[in-house]
């Protein structure tokens, strides 16, 4: 039932999430990943388990503090993926180095990168591209 609910969420937040102006759906993602977290508690003991095993050193507080952070860049990062486009509109995109890209649209390849920059959005770009 819990995971019908979810779907049921997202479901309907989508398209309320598009028809919004960015920056609103920006804040309103932030404000989705705090709900989540903290007043649903969305997978929040996995994720805070996790946080425990890969940093054993960190206080309950440390944990904490960045379970939430990383629900409300999460969803931030769901909206900027589900509105790709106006983000490409709205702001500056600078993508270097397409041409060691050139042979994938030769025959396919791997590609292996640093996690460097908004590489969430790096998937979108490439696909259009």
């Amino acid at each position: 039932m819990k995971k019908k609910l979810e779907t049921l969420t997202v479901q309907t937040l989508i398209p309320m999430l598009r028809s919004l102006p960015l920056s609103v759906a920006r804040s309103v993602g932030t404000g989705l990943g705090k709900v989540f977290c903290e007043l649903l508690g969305l997978r929040r003991e996995v994720v805070e388990n996790n946080l425990h095993r890969a940093f054993p050193d960190w206080s309950d507080q440390e944990v904490t503090r960045t379970s939430s952070e990383t629900y409300r860049f999460f969803t931030r990062a769901a909206i900027d993926w589900l509105r790709y486009e106006d983000v490409r509109e709205a702001e500056s995109i600078e993508v270097t180095g397409w041409e060691h890209a050139q042979p994938l649209e030769e025959g396919g390849g791997i590609i292996a990168t640093g996690h460097l920059g908004y590489w969430e959005l790096a998937a979108s770009e490439l696909a259009d591209r």
